[in-house]
């Protein structure tokens, strides 16, 4: 999508928004950085991988930390997000090599 410049860009469940691009961008580097917080937090035990990951992305996300700032309805949903999003990364990550985990883990 990238590729295609769009200059503006529809989000479900917000809207239409300018500047595509931008948030496209915004979107690669957090697939990427919640990959590698997702590599990261793969030894932690399962019942608690999902509060690591939490306190993991707090740490390293500058967008995802502003969570706190939502409201109380939009918080809880969007952990509840959260926990969808590891379940289906996990299945991604658990199924590289040690060698190719530890590389996303490193950046």
């Amino acid at each position: 999508m990238i590729a295609l410049a769009p200059r503006r860009m529809v989000f479900a469940h917000h809207g239409l928004v300018d500047k595509a691009l931008d948030h496209l961008q915004i979107g690669r580097r957090q697939l990427r950085l919640w990959v590698q917080g997702v590599a990261a937090t793969a030894a932690v035990e399962a019942s608690r991988r999902e509060e690591a990951l939490f306190a993991w992305l707090l740490a390293q996300d500058e967008v995802y930390r502003n969570i706190h700032q939502l409201p109380p309805d939009l918080y809880v949903r969007e952990r509840i997000f959260l926990g969808n999003t590891l379940r289906g990364m996990s299945e991604y990550v658990d199924g590289l090599s040690a060698r190719e985990r530890q590389a996303l883990v490193e950046g």
